[in-house]
């Protein structure tokens, strides 16, 4: 299971902004590879170290799935193209399923959604990982 047992994804309250914990997370093109970013404030942000942490423990061959199924929880996001049509296309509906799940505001957030679900989509490696 990606996520620690004992984080609560519901904990964190909308409507009380100071208690809220921001993370970012970006995947930045290069020549030579991508480099995948997650930013937070390190002084208050406890949920997202745990969080993070959580993803560190996965092994390298699992994150780059791992990522993937992150990623379709965002409603801002660009796929490559080459990457998205050389997928079958049950896969794609797989994906896309996911995506509607996360979008769905009438749906409860499913404590298990980044758990591995076997789906394995991703092409690339894990060179290394890095905390700064």
């Amino acid at each position: 299971m990606w996520l620690s047992e004992d984080l609560d994804c519901n904990a964190l309250d909308l409507a009380t902004p100071e208690r809220l914990d921001s993370l970012t997370f970006s995947a930045l093109p290069f020549r030579t590879g991508e480099v995948i970013a997650f930013v937070w404030d390190s002084t208050r942000g406890t949920s997202c170290h745990q969080f993070l942490r959580s993803l560190d423990a996965i092994t390298p061959a699992d994150v780059p799935d791992a990522l993937v199924r992150l990623t379709g929880q965002f409603e801002n996001t660009f796929l490559d193209p080459r990457w998205w049509e050389g997928l079958s296309n049950s896969v794609r509906e797989r994906l896309q399923q996911r995506c509607k799940h996360a979008a769905d505001p009438e749906k409860n957030m499913d404590p298990n959604f980044l758990a591995d679900d076997g789906l394995r989509t991703a092409r690339w490696k894990v060179i290394s990982r890095e905390w700064l």
